[in-house]
């Protein structure tokens, strides 16, 4: 059976990245000759069975303009915004139309389409070729598709944001980073009707990471403590090691915890965070990765000099 026209929402133009082009009258016109030119073809992505990847003019003359869902197979949308592409997909697949929710942008995509199934970033479940990435930033956020997963890397295809069509994410566990302008990645949407790849994944459980060894003591030099801990441990990347302390005040209450240091040291580490002189002190330390935050670790009470 063939599928379905889509009917799909206007949508406002994803915020672009990416190289900014020569404001001379030749390169805008060069630029502008570029709308929709392939830079991924069907052959190179989904298993050799993708639709084409097209370009998208950025620069000084913001986006290719029109729209058309005359022929969804060649154009299902605004040329060539982020969210053509995988409606497009969708259409010449049989998966279902796509739409959007909220402010009718990319990153309301599971919001939009709650006929497709949408994993939240962590839930446990890893994506399959053909499943759309959401990105949450600026106003409306971004979505690419995914091409394949390989030793811990989601790679995908996107329009509207590169010159290659082509991004990757990092993936742990089941939790994945990557995402455009320090934004986040939502988590991905699948179709039901995506059955040419399997069954969606199961991502192992990641423990985050664990600071081992943690002690303070009085300090070498007058006005200090020394603080240091053995070795985090951890099966992902620790991308940093945060540390407070907490003064006892004259009253027997325990001060509020301040951050004194943020390390991306991973093995044994110290450091002499400032400190009053015949105060009491207390330490603690967790390590932080993509899955989460590990347990504080906390020490001993020591007196500094």
């Amino acid at each position: 059976m063939a599928p379905k026209r889509a009917a799909l929402l206007a949508l406002a133009p994803v915020v672009m990245i990416g190289l900014v082009l020569p404001t001379a009258t030749n390169a805008q016109a060069s630029t502008k000759s570029e709308c929709g030119r392939v830079l991924v073809k069907p052959s190179a992505w989904l298993g050799g069975h993708g639709v084409a990847v097209r370009k998208n003019v950025r620069g000084n003359n913001g986006s290719c303009k029109g729209r058309s869902t005359k022929n969804p197979a060649v154009q299902n949308g605004t040329g060539w915004d982020c969210f053509e592409l995988p409606s497009r997909l969708f259409y010449v697949k049989g998966w279902g139309q796509i739409s959007t929710g909220g402010n009718g942008g990319a990153d309301n995509i599971p919001e939009g389409s709650p006929w497709l199934d949408y994993y939240p970033n962590g839930s446990g479940k890893l994506p399959v070729p053909g499943d759309l990435m959401i990105e949450r930033y600026a106003t409306h956020g971004h979505v690419t598709v995914v091409d394949r997963v390989a030793d811990g890397v989601i790679y995908a295809v996107e329009q509207n944001a590169t010159d290659t069509g082509r991004k990757s994410y990092s993936l742990m566990g089941s939790a994945i980073d990557g995402a455009y302008n320090n934004g986040i990645v939502r988590g991905f949407v699948h179709s039901p009707q995506n059955t040419s790849h399997g069954p969606l994944g199961t991502a192992a459980k990641v423990r985050a990471p664990k600071v081992r060894g943690l002690s303070v003591n009085a300090g070498a030099t007058s006005g200090h403590i020394s603080v240091s801990w053995a070795k985090v441990t951890s099966k992902v990347g620790v991308r940093r090691v945060v540390v407070q302390t907490s003064k006892l005040g004259s009253s027997g209450v325990w001060g509020m915890w301040r951050t004194k240091a943020v390390s991306r040291n991973t093995a044994a580490s110290s450091f002499s965070p400032k400190a009053k002189a015949g105060a009491s002190y207390r330490v603690r330390a967790k390590g932080s990765s993509l899955v989460g935050d590990g347990a504080w670790a906390i020490s001993g009470v020591v007196v500094a000099r």
